[in-house]
Formats: C-alpha cells, structure tokens, sequence
C-alpha cells in the first residue's frame, strides 16, 4: 500500500501538505516547522495503537492525531481538516479512518510505504 504526503506550504507555524492513500486524497497533514522527516521513502508499522514511521532518528516518529506541530519534535505527522497554517481540526476522526484502512492491509500482510515530497512548483 502506498501513502503519499506531499507537502505545498512551508511557514513558521508548521509545514502543510495533503497526504494520499491509493491515489485519493484523504485529509490534510502538519508538520513542526524545523524538526520535520527529509522527503524520501519511509516504511510504516503498527506498534501497539500507534503507527510508527521508520527511519534513522532516535525517537521514532508516529503519524498521529493532534491539533498542532509544536509538541512533536521527534518528526511525527499529524493529520486533519486544514484550519489555518500550522493548525488541523478534526483530527482524531481523520486518524482513526487512516488507522482503520492501514490495519485492514497489515492484516493482508502487505508493507505500508509513505512517500513525502515536496511540490514542484
């Protein structure tokens, strides 16, 4: 399965992108303004309620709910409805909707890969 963020506004209150499952857009994402993932390639797997994304850092990132960026210096991705830069609302519902879709494909014992880039402008 593939999840794609692809990030279009970069402003001191947070980095705003739209993060795609499968080709649909799904809801928006915000990320802590200085302390974000680099774009690349980055696996994604379920430790206990949480989603854990991969990579070379010592606190291991989540994708996860929350209002906005600045408690998450450890390179998590919130997601949401786009408020206003750097703030999401609803973001517990749009959380547990990904969830539900990434477990239905971790139980077909398929990997999640999440793609961040940058738009081209």
């Amino acid at each position: 399965m593939e999840i794609n963020l692809i990030r279009y506004c970069y402003s001191r209150w947070g980095i705003m992108g739209v993060l795609f499952i499968e080709g649909f857009a799904v809801c928006h994402s915000c990320e802590h303004p200085k302390y974000f993932l680099s774009s690349g390639k980055y696996k994604l797997e379920k430790e206990g309620g949480e989603l854990r994304i991969l990579s070379t850092r010592k606190k291991r990132p989540t994708l996860c709910a929350g209002n906005g960026p600045f408690s998450f210096t450890d390179g998590s991705i919130i997601v949401g409805k786009y408020l206003t830069s750097g703030v999401l609302v609803h973001s517990q519902a749009s959380y547990t909707a990904i969830f539900k879709r990434i477990l239905w494909y971790l139980n077909k014992k398929e990997s999640i890969t999440l793609t961040i880039q940058d738009k081209k402008s």
